[in-house]
């Protein structure tokens, strides 16, 4: 699905980051499982200091210029 863009700009606009909430399902040190979401270690993220099981965090994504949803950042809430 490609990103909206807004026709009376003239211009492609940039990524949009939005945010979605989420839990922590679990973490075993090399994979973090999300509402939906499993992220494996090598994926580069860390959990946010003080972020355990069961903790709300908010995931942040950014929809790439070939359209695909990219998650770029990890917040603790």
């Amino acid at each position: 699905m490609p990103a909206p863009q807004d026709a009376g700009s003239g211009g492609t606009p940039g990524p949009v980051p939005f945010t979605i909430k989420g839990f922590v399902k679990s973490f075993d040190g090399d994979v973090i499982v999300f509402d939906g979401v499993t992220l494996p270690k090598s994926a580069g993220f860390a959990l946010p200091e003080g972020v355990a099981e069961g903790s709300e965090v908010d995931l942040v994504f950014t929809i790439a210029e070939d359209g695909s949803v990219v998650l770029t950042e990890v917040l603790a809430r």
